[in-house]
């Protein structure tokens, strides 16, 4: 019987950034990983108090190509949402697209955009292993 640790891999979409404009992540190949995915955002401080902030998984069929968005969270903005976690599953294969990003689109409104953000995929692997998943940060 496997671990957990042995049978789903986080993934880093958006490492934890100040976001000051809309944000593109790098897009990852994950065509090795199961159908569905858990995307989850997680806040640090968000100073700004009129901005609003929406954060989209987005997929192409090349790393450098147009993508589409796949999921989105619902729009959040305000000091209230300050350190705050929320998940949303999403459907990485039937999409027949072969690179997954995360995508944080801002609105200004009335004021200045600043907010720490991170994104990560909860994916579980077509071939389950020890040693997937570090430790150590990587």
């Amino acid at each position: 019987m496997l671990k957990l640790s042995e049978e789903y891999k986080v993934i880093n979409l958006i490492a934890s950034t100040t976001v000051t404009a809309d944000l593109n992540g790098t897009g990852l190949d994950l065509r090795q990983y199961e159908v569905d995915a858990l995307a989850i955002v997680n806040t640090g401080v968000i100073t700004s108090t009129g901005a609003t902030y929406v954060v989209n998984i987005q997929g192409s069929t090349a790393v450098a190509g147009t993508y589409t968005t796949i999921g989105s969270f619902s729009a959040f903005n305000g000091t209230a949402y300050s350190y705050k976690v929320a998940s949303k599953a999403v459907e990485i294969k039937n999409q027949n697209l072969k690179y997954i990003r995360a995508q944080v689109d801002t609105t200004a409104n009335a004021g200045t955009v600043s907010a720490i953000i991170n994104v990560n995929l909860l994916v579980k692997p077509q071939v389950a292993t020890a040693g997937i998943n570090s430790e150590i940060p990587a």
